[in-house]
Formats: structure tokens, sequence, C-alpha cells
């Protein structure tokens, strides 16, 4: 695919691009196959690359093995590296956070900023012992690399967009942070009658980030995210992602200027380390459906 696109901003006093008209093209080449090795072992290969403005050539791929000795059981495994493209806010970008008298906190883009990657280790069992009841178990391990930062700059006198001159103090899109994350996943799912299922998970999910070394403070930026498969399962079965996104596990937060090489997460920053849910789904007659839903 390529795609072709030209931007025209209006800029404003607290967002602002430069320059304001610019016209990109991106292009991406993906391929994918399954190939059966026996009746019980197949493998899914699937990869890409990508052309991007900004940081030129990226590439993404996945692995994944199925053994599957007969219908009731299968075990699977997986490798994939995925990314997260760096924007045009983050490269050319300014955005004015904060004012207070004769001064202006403003992030800005640069060319420092680039994609953050990160490598996905999984591994699962799933069984159906019987016609109505199926389990699923998985384990999982992300490591994440050049996470989005904000590096802290050297104030600068400057005069726009105040009309009196003014002290800018400026901060930077970088990408200065590594980290991981783990856990595992349990899903279940009964038809106790024809008219009745329910549907049962727990996971677990442990992180940890830290700075990359030599670097003294930094604002990490991260978004918030829930398990990777826990809460979108739709039954038996493994749904397969072909281009996996970057998945990061939660938000963080480092206070400028703390003398520190690494951090762990707070409770009320994280997203849950433990997470559940119990769903029972009931088909009323008169084509009613009715859901009730429990999340922890």
């Amino acid at each position: 695919s390529h795609t072709y696109w030209n931007s025209n901003i209006d800029n404003k006093y607290f967002v602002s691009f430069w320059p304001e008209d610019r016209a990109s093209q991106y292009s991406r080449l993906f391929a994918e196959d399954k190939i059966a090795l026996s009746p019980e072992f197949s493998l899914l290969l699937s990869g890409g690359i990508e052309h991007d403005p900004f940081t030129d050539w990226e590439w993404d791929a996945a692995v994944r093995a199925s053994w599957r000795p007969n219908e009731r059981h299968e075990l699977w495994a997986g490798v994939s590296r995925s990314l997260r493209q760096v924007t045009r806010l983050e490269r050319e970008g300014r955005i004015n956070a904060r004012t207070f008298p004769f001064g202006i906190v403003a992030v800005e883009g640069g060319p420092d900023a680039d994609a953050e990657r990160t490598w996905v280790y999984e591994i699962g069992y799933r069984a159906k012992p019987i016609a109505t009841f199926s389990f699923d178990v998985s384990a999982f391990y992300n490591d994440y690399g050049q996470l989005r930062s904000l590096r802290e700059r050297i104030p600068r006198l400057e005069g726009a967009p105040f009309p009196t001159a003014h002290t800018r103090f400026p901060f930077a899109y970088g990408n200065d942070a590594r980290g991981e994350g783990y856990g595992v996943e349990i899903a279940a799912e009964w038809r106790v009658r024809e008219w009745w299922q329910i549907r049962a998970g727990y996971g677990y999910l442990g992180t940890r980030l830290e700075l990359e070394r030599g670097l003294a403070s930094a604002i990490v930026l991260a978004a918030d995210r829930r398990l990777p498969g826990l809460f979108r399962s739709g039954g038996f079965g493994y749904d397969v992602v072909s281009r996996p996104r970057l998945e990061v596990p939660a938000a963080f937060n480092l206070g400028l200027g703390d003398d520190i090489d690494e951090v762990t997460l707070r409770d009320e920053d994280a997203a849950p380390r433990h997470s559940a849910y119990l769903w029972n789904s009931w088909d009323l007659p008169r084509s009613v459906l009715l859901d009730a839903v429990v999340r922890y």
C-alpha cells in the first residue's frame, strides 16, 4: 500500500507546526503465510516493511507455532516484533502547555523522536474437554524499547507569541526509557444450557520501567493498556493479530529534576495488576438477549 497526504495547518497559540504545510508519503509492504508442516503442527509467518517520512525504514514480524494433536487440545507459542511510529507532532509540533508571567512551558518536537519498539513472547494452552466447556491458559513477556519521553532543555528568551520578551522552558520528545511487561491469563467458557452461557477470566499483569543509562530524569509517556487478550477473547480459540500494535501496559510519570535512574509503577498510575470478569448471557424468548457482566 502507498499513501500520500498533504496537511495545511492553521497554527494557533496552544498548538503549532513548522512547517505549517507538509506533503508526506507512507509506503508499506506486508506478507503472511500459514504453513502446515504436518496434520498436527503448523506455522504462521507474517512480516512487513514500511517507509515513514520521519523514521525512514521500519519493519515488524511475527512467528506463531501451533501443535494440535486432536480437536480438544492445542499448544501454541509465538514471537513478534511491533512498533509505534513517531507522529508529526513529535517531530515538527509545539504545544504551549503552561503559561505564567514572563514565561511559557513548551513541549516541542525534534529530530530525536523515534519509533517505539517491542518484542512480545507468548505461550499458551487451550482445551475443550467436553462439548460445552473450554478454557485457555497463556503467559506473556513484553520487552519494550525506546519508549517515548520528554527531555528537559535549556531555557531560552524569545519574543513570539507574546508581544514582549519572555522565557521559554522547553521539553523535547525523545525515547529515553525501556521496560518490560509480563503476566498470565486464564479464560473459560461454559454453555450451561442451550440458552445460557457463562464466560469467566482472570489476568495478572506485572510491569517495570527504567530510564536509559546515564539519564538522570525525564518524563516518560506511555498509554494505559489492558492485558493483551483477556477482555477481547471471543470464546474458545485464539485470534491471531496479523500486525500487532505496540501495547505499553501503563502510564508513568517521573518528577522533573528527580535524581533517579529507575522507577517502578505507583498503584494510582498503573493498569490493574489483577483483573477478572464474569459474564452471563441468556438467550430469552422473542429474540431477547440478556447479558450481565461483572468486572474487577
